[in-house]
């Protein structure tokens, strides 16, 4: 999608180090953060390690992602317009403009 070899980005399994979240601030409501997350992250030149797993059917409940089809298509906009803001990012990197967010005005608690 944006980077050769990443393949997940809706995975919402994470583990990830204090300094990027130092410079990447969490954007977006449900899964769509996590496109903006790893492809910044990936774009800072950030490691990462994609471990693969199954997802099993599931015993009990439904899926919280797209249970109906109704549902999967109100959440496909903000999806979409997600991707969008990751092609303007690459293209601000490609340029070198900053990708970062400031964090000037937050306090480190």
């Amino acid at each position: 999608m944006l980077h050769k070899g990443f393949r997940d980005y809706t995975s919402g399994f994470i583990a990830i180090r204090k300094d990027v979240f130092n410079s990447i601030r969490l954007r977006g409501d449900y899964g769509e953060y996590f496109m903006d997350l790893i492809n910044r992250a990936i774009l800072l030149d950030q490691s990462y390690i994609e471990i693969p797993f199954a997802n099993l059917p599931r015993r009990a409940g439904q899926s919280k992602t797209a249970p109906t089809l109704r549902i999967l298509l109100k959440r496909m906009p903000k999806y979409a317009s997600m991707f969008m803001l990751q092609i303007i990012i690459r293209i601000r990197h490609l340029c070198g403009l900053s990708i970062e967010d400031s964090f000037d005005n937050i306090s480190n608690k």
